[in-house]
């Protein structure tokens, strides 16, 4: 209810009364639904999203055969992944307009899943939606495989537990993959346990070390974090200790500190 909504979001409960005084506003108890995700409060401390109704809906709708005809899917891909994308971005082929067509409605449908609570399927849908203009074969029986593994799983989801420890404080952890060319950030910002926002994307300057794309993927993480700060403080949800940002290479902390790069940069 909201009197105990607003032990923990206290600016959103008076915004929501003050309202119920200009408008009718009905309270109707706990959400259960919400713009296709599944809410389940399972405590006064204890929230979990997930996509049930969506993921099965979509793959009734977009699988080529049942989806009890599926083998049991474990995780939403395999190492084909990489192979049948860098065999698509070559362009040899020639993909026809029906495959467009039936490839790019699987993909627009998988890709509400992730803010749904299906962040396991992120990373294997990014890589599907990047050949949505020119598919395969092997690329479509991929997106198959990813509707049958959220179906076959449909209760997997984000869940906000207000009871793990420091559950309050917003958690950010970064990594980076060096390359002699454009390195790659990978982060995700926890509030309640739960990933709240993540991504991997290229830098965008070419680091001279392991060392400093460490430091860049650290820079932009701490960017994401203030930004989610300042909206779950808008939000109501006000931060009493610092966000906490971990990092892979303690020397990552020493560089922007004065010391000699010599010692500092290492590569893999």
């Amino acid at each position: 209810d909201l009197d105990e909504l607003a032990k923990y979001a206290p600016q959103s409960v008076a915004e929501l009364r003050s309202m119920a005084k200009r408008f009718t506003v009905n309270f109707l108890g706990k959400p259960k639904l919400f713009l296709g995700m599944n809410i389940s409060i399972e405590s006064s401390t204890r929230v979990t999203i997930a996509a049930n109704k969506y993921v099965r809906k979509q793959a009734e709708k977009l699988l080529p055969k049942p989806l009890d005809e599926y083998p049991m899917y474990d995780v939403p891909a395999d190492e084909k992944v990489n192979k049948a994308y860098e065999r698509a971005v070559k362009r040899e082929h020639t993909s026809s307009p029906e495959l467009i067509r039936k490839y790019k409605s699987k993909i627009g449908a998988l890709i509400y899943a992730p803010p749904c609570g299906r962040v396991d399927c992120t990373w294997v849908i990014s890589m599907l939606a990047r050949v949505a203009t020119y598919p395969t074969e092997e690329m479509d029986l991929l997106a198959d495989r990813v509707l049958a593994y959220a179906a076959q799983h449909p209760d997997y989801g984000e869940t906000f537990d207000a009871s793990v420890t420091n559950a309050a404080v917003l958690t950010g952890y970064c990594d980076s993959d060096w390359s002699v060319l454009h390195s790659m950030t990978g982060f995700c910002i926890l509030l309640c346990g739960a990933a709240i926002i993540y991504g991997s994307k290229r830098q965008h300057a070419i680091a001279l070390s392991s060392t400093e794309a460490e430091v860049m993927a650290a820079s932009h993480t701490a960017l994401e974090m203030v930004y989610v700060l300042n909206l779950i403080t808008e939000m109501g949800i006000v931060q009493e200790k610092p966000p906490v940002l971990y990092i892979s290479k303690r020397c990552t902390l020493w560089l922007p500190c004065g010391m000699p790069h010599g010692r500092l940069k290492t590569h893999p």
